[in-house]
């Protein structure tokens, strides 16, 4: 696995977090994110916003979702494309683990304006589309993508076109790695 694969994560305990949309709006939030892609951007990554749906439906929970995400992202861990080191931007992991909707279903508007002002800033090249189904906030964030000129991919695509994909096992270690990175990270002090 190459350095940086991963957007670095922002640690915040549920406390924090809501003091955080109450008293400063997202200020810390944005800050540390837009610094940490800024910084990727201009080290030569390819960032890669990974698009897939996240909210419960009757047919599907919210942490199987939240696994079909990670295994996307699992299997491409390590990849390059045009040339430059991928490195991923997985909503389900970076903001759902600082806005949890799950214990404060107000900072679900929260987190959908702060991907959506992510993607305005064009800090990506590219949005990949996961998952079997386009939700309601993927078909917004595909919006915003195409208006704001960034490469739209399907998954798909994106698999028969990158070069140096992790391999079965890889793929296999790094899935444990972002679930124990997820569950580690929920009830975490803020550590940028």
């Amino acid at each position: 696995m190459r350095k940086e694969a991963l957007v670095p994560i922002l640690r915040a305990n549920p406390q924090e977090e809501r003091l955080a949309l109450q008293e400063e709006g997202m200020s810390l939030i944005e800050a540390f994110y837009e610094g940490e892609l800024a910084k990727l951007k201009q080290e030569g990554f390819y960032l890669i916003y990974l698009c897939a749906p996240l909210r419960e439906t009757e047919q599907r929970s919210f942490q199987w979702y939240r696994m079909e995400a990670f295994r996307a992202a699992s299997q491409i861990v390590g990849a390059r494309r045009q040339g430059r080191d991928v490195s991923l931007w997985i909503p389900h992991l970076h903001v759902y683990t600082v806005f949890n909707e799950m214990m404060f279903p107000e900072a679900r508007r929260a987190a959908i304006a702060f991907n959506n002002r992510l993607l305005n800033d064009r800090l990506f090249d590219a949005l990949l589309i996961a998952g079997a189904q386009i939700s309601e906030g993927m078909r917004g964030e595909i919006r915003t993508a195409r208006g704001m000129g960034i490469e739209v991919i399907g998954y798909e695509n994106f698999m028969k076109n990158a070069e140096g994909l992790p391999s079965h096992e890889e793929s296999i270690d790094y899935l444990d790695k972002l679930v124990t990175l997820f569950e580690s990270n929920l009830n975490r002090s803020f550590t940028p």
